[in-house]
């Protein structure tokens, strides 16, 4: 799984007040807040890439007079997945509901494991076409007709990964990571993964897509 950790804003906050760190430790740390921490637990706090435990973040934030989120990094993280996510799928997007699916799974997993989730479900749909246009029927096809096709498959698979997307932010955490996880794997351990579950669930097909 990859970390995504959030940049704390703690030592700049405290810049802003104008109080040296040892100052800040010793008055308000100790004294104001009774935060009951060494000299060096707080210097690891300031360090940016550390992370702070939620009641003192609380009490912290009370303190500076800002919102936990922005004290622990984590607005400034939503703004840059959320961006991102704008910039990179927005064309794909057909309602708020498909960001909301798209921007919460960078949210959850990082943008890598975005990226990765949403190319392995175009792959899994056909997105490029590649399984489509290999078979017989479409060889003599021109490819004016076939760019065509492929833009209403590809507009077909963009609502249906959006909605897919919005609906799984939705599942409760250990469903919906579980399923995220099997969608970065690559195709040959999708197959091996599924022939398990296949065989752990033994239920019967009823049907199979025709192009599976």
């Amino acid at each position: 799984m990859e970390k995504q950790t959030p940049k704390n804003n703690l030592k700049k906050l405290r810049i802003e007040k104008g109080f040296s760190q040892k100052e800040f430790y010793e008055d308000i740390i100790k004294k104001e807040l009774g935060l009951n921490i060494t000299l060096r637990t707080y210097q690891n706090w300031e360090n940016p890439n550390n992370e702070i435990k939620s009641k003192p973040a609380l009490l912290l934030a009370e303190y500076f007079g800002v919102n936990v989120g922005y004290l622990l990094g984590e607005d400034e993280r939503r703004t840059t997945y959320l961006t991102s996510t704008l910039e990179k799928y927005s064309d794909n997007m057909e309602s708020p509901v498909d960001f909301a699916g798209y921007g919460l799974l960078a949210l959850t997993r990082g943008e890598k494991v975005r990226d990765t989730v949403i190319e392995n479900l175009r792959e899994i749909t056909d997105y490029y076409g590649h399984r489509r246009f290999a078979k017989e029927e479409f060889k003599n096809w021109s490819q004016e007709k076939k760019d065509l096709m492929l833009k209403g498959m590809q507009d077909y698979a963009d609502s249906n990964i959006g909605r897919f997307l919005a609906g799984l932010m939705t599942f409760p955490d250990k469903t919906k990571i579980t399923i995220i996880d099997f969608l970065t794997l690559d195709n040959k351990e999708r197959e091996a993964v599924s022939t398990i579950i296949s065989s752990l669930a033994d239920n019967p097909v009823l049907h199979k897509d025709y192009d599976d």
